[in-house]
């Protein structure tokens, strides 16, 4: 199946709580699949995968079904393996 990917190597995703409280980031890829955007995004050793939705008002960020975390990870790690630089 083909996917858009796009890894990121210095984007900051910034997200407040609902205290105010900023947290930031790393934007570690952007897929395209099935006409839906999807950011893993990380902090320390935690990846998070959220959908992301635009509407009129913004954009903000939704969960992701358990088959779409799946197929996202799975088309992440196969572009990471294409990128890896050869010996």
């Amino acid at each position: 199946m083909e996917h858009k990917i796009i890894l990121e190597s210095e984007d900051t995703l910034i997200m407040k709580d609902e205290h105010g409280v900023e947290t930031s980031y790393v934007i570690d890829a952007v897929i395209e699949m099935k006409g839906t955007e999807f950011i893993l995004y990380s902090k320390d050793e935690e990846l998070v995968v959220s959908k992301i939705i635009r509407q009129d008002k913004g954009e903000y960020l939704e969960n992701v079904t358990d088959d779409e975390l799946e197929e996202i990870i799975d088309a992440y790690g196969q572009a990471l393996m294409e990128h890896e630089p050869k010996e």
